[in-house]
């Protein structure tokens, strides 16, 4: 499994780095990969930060949301909830993404 440690000591880390760390490499186990990927995608504790080549294709470079934006994950920690609902609600595409994961949290098989 992908620990949050690992991606805070080890980042930038392509989806190839991103296997061979946790361990989840090959056919048999790509499915649970991609879906481990996806929970840290949805739950905001990953982002991208560009590409790298990483042979034929250039690929994807994954860090931890908490160490690339470490000032703003601290200054969240101590927000009134209802300011950071407030300063969510003014960013550009929100709406979109609130919207994009209430549909997933009531369709998700």
């Amino acid at each position: 499994m992908i620990k949050h440690d690992k991606l805070s000591s080890n980042f930038p880390l392509s989806i190839k780095d991103l296997k061979n760390l946790s361990g989840l490499k090959g056919k048999f186990l790509e499915p649970r990969f991609y879906r481990v990927m996806k929970e840290l995608w949805s739950s905001l504790q990953i982002v991208g930060l560009g590409e790298v080549d990483d042979g034929g294709l250039p690929s994807l470079v994954h860090g931890s949301t908490q160490t690339i934006f470490e000032d703003i994950w601290k200054a969240a920690a101590s927000a009134e909830l209802s300011d950071v609902w407030m300063m969510l609600c003014d960013l550009p595409g929100f709406e979109w993404f609130l919207k994009r994961m209430i549909m997933s949290w009531l369709f998700e098989p």
